[in-house]
């Protein structure tokens, strides 16, 4: 409410209000969610030159209404909102580098907002979001950047290669030892057959040796059986049989 150009320190609210004519008038404040859009040039903490466009969604706050007419009318925008805006936006991106800024661009968000918040509330403008519609760098920065990330695609090709070579070459050890190791059974147990023949062989002989001494033991002592047997049934009648029986039937003639 304003009377004769006096801003009455008091917000009428929503709803029928009544005024004296020609002495009286009514400001409708809006209240509700507004936005503005600042296009800026900031610089990073590496003193790289940035061209953004920020949108802030905001509302005046409807007890602080009054007040903000009383201080600025309805220039609140250009006035107030756009250069504490464009003042926030370089304190804050000045706190990242280039390269943060596009990386971190969450955190920067949030550190803007907090900060325009802290700015504007004793105004009586509650902050409600903050939008980065757009960031522009020099295309030196540019040019930059797509080389690091060139060199980084290659790094890490290069590592991946690396780490096949390295599985191959494990692979190969491993396939070596492997084989290694077989050639070593299968020469054991080669080993162990050749020795398991020559036992068997050894053995063999061993029995033939024992059969055969047996054998010539037997035959010695049938032998030996037969002499006593003959000795002892042999008398003087039977030798002279014996000798008849092998004589020729001729004389010595000497």
């Amino acid at each position: 409410m304003v009377t004769f150009g006096k801003v009455k320190e008091v917000n009428l609210g929503e709803g029928l209000q009544f005024k004296l004519p020609y002495i009286q008038r009514i400001v409708n404040m809006k209240v509700t969610l507004e936005k503005e859009e600042v296009t800026e040039e900031a610089a990073s903490s590496d003193l790289q030159s940035i061209m953004t466009t920020l949108t802030v969604h905001f509302n005046v706050m409807p007890d602080c209404a009054w007040r903000m007419y009383q201080n600025m009318r309805m220039d609140y925008h250009s006035l107030l909102l756009k250069p504490i805006i464009q003042e926030d936006l370089k304190a804050t991106t000045a706190q990242f580098t280039a390269e943060e800024l596009i990386t971190t661009r969450t955190q920067l968000v949030y550190k803007l907002t907090e900060k325009l918040d802290s700015s504007l509330e004793p105004y009586g403008i509650n902050v409600q979001t903050v939008n980065f519609v757009n960031f522009e760098f020099t295309e030196v920065f540019m040019d930059a950047v797509e080389a690091k990330v060139t060199a980084e695609q290659e790094a890490l090709k290069a590592k991946n290669v690396l780490v096949q070579i390295q599985y191959e070459a494990q692979q190969k050890i491993i396939q070596a030892e492997a084989e290694k190791n077989a050639t070593i059974i299968t020469a054991e147990a080669d080993a162990r057959q050749v020795e398991i023949a020559a036992d068997a062989e050894a053995y063999r002989v061993e029995v033939a040796a024992l059969a055969e001494a047996f054998k010539v033991t037997i035959e010695a002592n049938a032998t030996a059986e037969a002499i006593m047997l003959i000795t002892s049934q042999m008398t003087p009648e039977y030798a002279q049989y014996l000798y008849l029986m092998q004589w020729s039937g001729n004389f010595p003639t000497t």
